[in-house]
């Protein structure tokens, strides 16, 4: 069973097609899924945003330039929640840093030894 349209790329891609086409591909199915469901989708950064009338989740996605045409697409997600009640509440209290409920830490780096 295939999710994609006969004319995608996700069809019809070679050792030849670049990376950022397949990103882009994947990025618009998932952002088109998701907007049917209540979602934001934004093509520029992509990325995709629900909100209520707490809760804000982002997630972003992004690539690597370490992308090989032939072999394989980087794709990573960055999730981020935020919660309008908790920013208030901070800025009212003056106690914590921000609204955010779960962002993603920076990768550790790597030590040699």
């Amino acid at each position: 069973m295939t999710y994609w349209k006969k004319d995608s790329i996700l069809n019809n891609y070679n050792s030849n097609t670049k990376p950022s086409e397949i990103f882009k591909e994947v990025c618009d199915l998932i952002g088109n899924y998701y907007t049917k469901k209540g979602w934001k989708y934004s093509k520029s950064r992509p990325k995709i945003i629900y909100n209520n009338s707490d809760l804000t989740i982002e997630i972003n996605f992004w690539s690597s330039r370490s992308n090989m045409a032939g072999s394989f697409v980087h794709l990573e997600i960055l999730p981020y929640v935020c919660s309008k009640k908790l920013k208030k509440w901070i800025k009212e209290n003056k106690i914590g840093r921000n609204q955010f409920i779960y962002s993603p830490k920076k990768s550790s780096q790597i030590v040699n030894n």
